[in-house]
This record gives structure tokens, sequence and C-alpha cells, in this order.
């Protein structure tokens, strides 16, 4: 591009004599137009010219001195086709890293960002630009500990040992075998590097919040934060607060379905999108460069690409990406094609229903109806054994089915991987329609709940699946039709899970979410099963939820399912919600 190059001067930088990596360079050109950005790169880059002119925070040149001094050092060594080549800061990474290193408070030199938040596409060089940070931040700082986190140990190694083949190379490694190895300036061993200048430690660990206690790193360097089981990033924040140069630096792809928009990865990144603000360029001190498509751009059109992928054209060639999108639409995997070399959040990923349709349908926040006559009806999925039980329950509010949930998680207290929705145990019991079980369902709590519903409103239905033991358990409760009592029983009403019987509220409930006849409660919960879901159908053509995978959970879903073929049933839906009601089974 034109611009990139240019002589401009550099406003507000202490100390001459710059390198010739322009940190300035990436954000000018995006600021005069000739680079093509998405929004957040560009009120990114807005902020970064509008920095220049403040009086308050001034640039380090030394620190961007030491670094480019260092990088100018390195060769990749990472078995990548550019092997064997001087490390190129290229630059969008000059702007991210001087970003991060360099701005200070005039008024006491503190560092200006605490914490920084980059989302790229895959192939953009994230992991080698990481390693140069870790080796940086050992060769910078003294006596102090560097940390290199991801989702696992095998993830953080990535970025760790590339450090550590680059820093070996360049610098010499007093552990290694070869000859003139006593003069490195270095000490590699599988699990720690150390700089002998300085005595910092880099260290490689999983992101999990119980590894990080007592951790007072320099800075920690974070790869991948998008799938954090926890919200790790509460004790990092804690940590870089107390001491004056610390830093967190979180570089990733976006996040999947699964996790959601309610992880703790986009709970935490919403500071990042907070501080793009123009009202909030002063207040908020947090980095942020989200690369990616804008919301509504042709992922297909490549004009676009280098929105996500900044390295395009240097890394990567146009043409290979070309290649890639090709092979992505061969396997029917567009959605990664979005995510990975987009970098832009997508729900294309559910089988079922898109996640936009399904929030369409969210609202409300009461948890029963203002009028206490109103009839509800209710369903629930319960445990078999290791699981979730969920009860999903509704009433008609002008037109629309208002539907609501509680959900039963059990808690093994082991969580090393026996299911995949125990790593959200710590976020989703902080909800208030979550109740945590140790070992095993609490069935009285399940039936404390539907009596406070019944007290509620008029409770007409409570479907739910006769399984096992749970037939006695549950029909103690009390059973609808002949013998019901309304001041003692609960008008339990088995609903059984098979095909037949499900398909007509599968049905129903495609068809209200298509028309917008619903009015959800917003759940984390739910959202996480809602990405597991698949349809099952056998030859008569009537389907059912089931899982995608077997780790999976999908409890919610079918309990608004079975909640559904009850109000058919019942003949409690809108004109129209299903054909012909000789056709139901149930």
């Amino acid at each position: 591009h034109a611009f990139f190059g240019t002589t401009a001067p550099v406003i507000g930088i202490r100390n001459a004599g710059v390198s010739d990596f322009d940190p300035h360079e990436f954000p000018r050109a995006v600021y005069y137009d000739d680079l093509p950005a998405n929004a957040n790169i560009v009120a990114a880059c807005e902020r970064h010219i509008a920095d220049l002119d403040r009086e308050d925070i001034y640039w380090d040149a030394d620190e961007w001195r030491a670094y480019t001094k260092l990088v100018a050092e390195l060769e990749i060594c990472d078995g990548h086709e550019l092997s064997g080549r001087a490390f190129e800061l290229l630059p969008w990474q000059a702007w991210v890293v001087g970003s991060m290193l360099c701005w200070r408070y005039t008024e006491d030199g503190r560092r200006r960002f605490k914490s920084g938040w980059v989302e790229v596409a895959r192939g953009a060089g994230k992991t080698t630009l990481a390693a140069t940070l870790l080796l940086h931040a050992a060769f910078r700082s003294r006596g102090g500990d560097v940390v290199c986190l991801a989702n696992t140990v095998q993830q953080a190694r990535l970025a760790y040992d590339a450090a550590c083949r680059m820093g070996a190379l360049a610098f010499g490694d007093t552990n290694s075998d070869e000859e003139g190895a006593e003069d490195g300036r270095l000490r590699v061993t599988e699990r720690k590097l150390t700089c002998l200048e300085t005595g910092t430690s880099v260290r490689p660990y999983a992101s999990k919040t119980n590894t990080l206690d007592g951790l007072r790193a320099v800075a920690y360097i974070v790869d991948e934060t998008a799938e954090a089981k926890d919200d790790f990033m509460a004790k990092i924040v804690s940590a870089t607060s107390k001491l004056a140069d610390s830093y967190m630096l979180s570089i990733t792809t976006p996040g999947g379905v699964q996790l959601g928009r309610d992880s703790p990865y986009y709970t935490r990144r919403q500071s990042a999108t907070e501080a793009l603000k123009r009202e909030n360029w002063h207040k908020l001190d947090t980095f942020a460069a989200l690369f990616g498509l804008d919301e509504l751009a042709d992922m297909e059109d490549p004009a676009e690409w280098l929105k996500a992928q900044p390295s395009l054209g240097h890394v990567i060639p146009v043409s290979a990406y070309q290649r890639q999108l090709e092979d992505y639409k061969a396997q029917g995997k567009l959605a990664d094609w979005e995510r990975f070399q987009c970098c832009r959040y997508t729900t294309k990923g559910m089988h079922w229903v898109s996640g936009e349709l399904w929030e369409a349908n969210e609202a409300g926040e009461d948890d029963y109806p203002t009028e206490p006559d109103t009839p509800i009806w209710a369903a629930v999925d319960l445990s078999k054994s290791f699981d979730v039980s969920s009860l999903a329950y509704g009433w008609w509010h002008n037109g629309k089915l208002v539907v609501r949930w509680h959900h039963w998680i059990i808690d093994r207290g082991d969580r090393s991987g026996f299911m995949d929705y125990m790593r959200n145990i710590d976020a989703w019991s902080k909800l208030p329609n979550v109740t945590v079980c140790e070992h095993a369902v609490q069935y009285e709590s399940i039936k404390s709940r539907l009596w406070d519903i019944k007290r509620a409103g008029d409770l007409r239905c409570v479907g739910f699946d006769r399984i096992g033991g749970q037939k006695t358990e549950i029909q103690s409760w009390g059973q609808r039709g002949k013998g019901y009592n309304r001041e003692t029983d609960l008008p339990m009403e088995p609903t059984p899970q098979t095909i037949v019987t499900l398909g007509p509220g599968t049905f129903l409930v495609e068809s209200m979410l298509r028309s917008g006849q619903l009015a959800m409660q917003r759940c984390p919960v739910v959202a996480y099963c809602l990405a597991n879901v698949v349809l099952e159908e056998n030859s008569n053509g009537d389907r059912r939820p089931t899982k995608s995978k077997s780790r999976g959970i999908i409890d919610p879903v079918v309990a608004l399912v079975m909640l559904a073929a009850n109000l058919i049933a019942d003949g409690a839906t809108q004109p129209g919600a299903y054909a012909d009601p000789g056709e139901i089974a149930i």
C-alpha cells in the first residue's frame, strides 16, 4: 500500500531514533483509508492517532528499540514454510506489540494498557508473535515470571516451544550439548526458559483458575482465549493491577457456538469493545485489535479477507486463501471458514436452528404470569444419572408463548472431562435459574419448584418421561386425570420421549420460532445446549432433537419440545399450530 513507508513525523514520542519497524504505520494507513479494515479496527486506529496528540501519555521509544533489537536477532525455525528466514515484523504486528509495550502515563511512567485483546484469523502468525513477546519479557524484566497460557498445557507449549527454539538459536542455550553452549544467554528446559542475565523465567500453563494461584507475573500471554473453560481472567486482572509493569495480552480466533456469547471470554472481552467507543477513549485503558469481517460483509469476497487476515499477501498468499475457501465449501464447513479464516463469530454451526433466529425469540424478564389465574403448562426432562434435569414452563401472553427454564445440574466434583458441560458449572451456578446438585439430582427441589409455579398461576399439566425408578418417585407427586386432587397433587402427565410423540412438538417449536411467537428467557445453559442439537427423522417424517455428540447435553431443548407437545395435546396452542390433530400420538 502506498501509505506504508511514509516519512510523516511521529508526534508524542520521547527519545529520537525509532527503529525501522514503525508501529504507527498500520494505524495511519487505516486512518487515511489506505488499508481496508472493519469497524472495530477503524475505531482502534482512530483512537491511536488521537493518542499521539495527548499530553498525559507518551510513547516509550526505549522499550520499542529493545523489542525491535531483539526480534532483529530472531529466525523462524518452527517447520513453517518461512523457516530459515529472519523474523519480519508486519505492520499490524508492530502496532499491536508497540501499543501494549510502549504507551505509558506521563505522570508516573506506569504502563497504560494493562490488558490487550487481539482477534485475528488463523495463519496470521499469532503464535510466533506471542513467542517474541515471551522472549522480550524475559530479557526486559528482572527476576520476574512470564506466563504463557492456553486452554491446555499442550496448546500453551506451541508459543513456548517457538520461543525456546528461536531464543536458543539466536542467543544460545547453556543446557544444550552444542559446542560453545556455555556462553549462551538462556537456559532452556521442557517446562522453563530462563534468561541468565535477568533471572526471569518463562513457563507454559493451562488456563485454569487453580493453576494461577499465587502467580504474579510481569506478562501473561494467552493463546486461543476464546476456548477458555473458566473465568481465569479474573485472577490475571487482579494480579496485573498489583504490579506497575505487569500486563496481559490475549491473542485468539473467535469462540465457537458451544460456549456462546455468554462465555467467560466474551464477558471479559466486553471491556475491549467498550474501550473503542469514542466517549471511553480516555476512560478505559484496554487495548483492542479485533480483526475480522463486519457483520454483513460477504465472507466469500476476496476484497474483504484482509480485514480478518492482516498477514494476507505476506505470510499467506491470496491464492492459498482462495483454495482454502473451496476446500471448506467442498466439506460443507463454511461455518469453520467464517470463524477461523474470516475471524467472525458465527452460529452457522448450529445443526437445528440458527442462533440469530433463537435470539430473535428471546424476550421478557418475569418468572411468572402477572395474572394469578393464568393457565401454565410445564415439562421436565429428568436426569438419568450424571446429567442435567431441565424444567420448561410457559403461558400465553399477547399472542406469544412466554417460556422460562430452571435447570438442576449435577456436579461430580471431578470435572476432568467426564461430561463436557461440567466446564461451565462455575459460571452457570451464578444464574438464578440454576440449582447445582452434588452427585445426584435433587428431586425434592424440582417438586418444590413446580409447586412455586402452581401457586403463581393455574398449572394445567407437567409432562415428564417415565424412566426407571423415577416412575414411582414422580407419580407420587400426583397424576393428572382421575383421582387428581387440585389442593394436594401436581398435575403430572407422562410424555414419552419417542420420535412419534415429540414430532408434533418439534414442528410446533420450529414454526413458532419462524413466526416469532415465542418470548423465551435468555439463558446461557440453553444457548450451550442448542449447539448440540441435531434432528432425528423417521420414515414417516417425524422429527425430534437428539445430540450431535455423545458428551453434549440437550435437556433444556427437549423440555421445550415436550412442553410444546403437551400444549398440542391439551388444545392450548394458537390456531393453525398443527395441521391435523388426528396425527398427534400422545
